[in-house]
């Protein structure tokens, strides 16, 4: 697996550290549209459940990230 924490010794330009910001209507309509957007139907494509995920991501695991994301994400993080 990748370390993404360092950068690539032949990278051409070198990170520089940055700040997001969201106002709280931002963040609000986007906790609204993840509430809002529904998920497909269950098709025997997405609940494959594959190593190589040649499926693409399957329902289960959507449904579990639009939970953490509706309930368990700490939106404050982006509010500065």
């Amino acid at each position: 697996m990748s370390d993404y924490s360092k950068t690539p010794s032949n990278a051409t330009l070198k990170p520089e550290p940055f700040k997001v910001h969201f106002d709280d209507q931002q963040l609000q309509d986007m906790k609204q549209l993840v509430k809002l957007s529904p998920l497909g139907p269950r098709t025997y494509e997405n609940q494959q459940n594959t190593p190589d995920r040649r499926f693409g991501v399957n329902i289960d695991w959507m449904q579990k990230a639009k939970e953490y994301w509706q309930n368990g994400f700490d939106w404050s993080v982006f509010v500065i």
